[in-house]
């Protein structure tokens, strides 16, 4: 029973079989005290997110709370997804 964080790729999440967390607009360190709480085990990234968030995806890579797990090319855009590990730092 997953469940995804995304900004608006539900359809994605429904295929997958996983629960929908909405993206919060809100600072990294909110953002991911918010999946901790809320229990997302990935989160679903695409270009227009990386665009109004700069520097998330870099940040949440260096910091090492979530992995690169699949990245999918569906011409217009690529989505990123990030699986974040149980017990992920705080």
């Amino acid at each position: 029973d997953p469940k995804i964080m995304t900004r608006g790729s539900y359809m994605e999440c429904y295929y997958a079989g996983a629960r929908v967390a909405f993206f919060p607009f809100a600072p990294y360190d909110d953002v991911m005290r918010y999946v901790r709480r809320n229990q997302v085990r990935y989160i679903l990234l695409d270009e227009k997110t990386r665009r109004l968030r700069p520097g998330f995806m870099e940040r949440l890579a260096d910091d090492r709370e979530a992995r690169l797990v699949r990245r999918f090319d569906l011409g217009k855009d690529t989505q990123y997804l990030y699986e974040v590990p149980p017990g992920a730092a705080p």
